[in-house]
């Protein structure tokens, strides 16, 4: 009796939540040049991967490329648009470009879909203390 191995072969989408989550450890560690690397990797795989998209919009928050940070984060936003964290991170990106009213409104979506979301109240406040409009900012 002859008794044959079968190998399961590890899809490509297994391979990539092993590299994102070395990405998460890079970034962790503060490399973030080599973590955006990874996620490059995953990217040309993956392109809809939303972990990776999100994690590349903070990495190049990090590094002050605003541009590039709001694209990928808008990325995320389109493959999974109830993504809290993408919705928080890009007003914070717009209010670093002096973009408020665009803040003011991707802080209101992020406490929409997630009203305990205490981060997103903070920088709606500052955002609208910007403004100038402290009276809805002490709210």
């Amino acid at each position: 009796m002859v008794v044959e191995k079968t190998y399961k072969r590890k899809s490509p989408m297994a391979g990539n939540k092993d590299l994102f989550q070395e990405a998460l450890k890079l970034q962790h560690a503060g490399n973030l040049v080599e973590a955006a690397n990874l996620c490059y990797k995953i990217l040309a795989k993956e392109p809809g991967y939303v972990d990776a998209n999100f994690l590349m919009g903070v990495l190049n928050l990090q590094q002050g490329n605003l541009d590039t940070a709001t694209t990928f984060l808008k990325k995320a936003i389109t493959f999974k648009p109830d993504h809290v964290r993408a919705y928080n991170n890009l007003g914070t990106m717009l209010k670093e470009q002096d973009k408020l009213d665009e803040a003011v409104l991707s802080y209101n979506k992020t406490i929409a879909l997630n009203p305990n979301y205490a981060d997103a109240y903070n920088n709606l406040g500052n955002a609208l203390q910007e403004q100038g409009k402290v009276d809805e900012a002490s709210k």
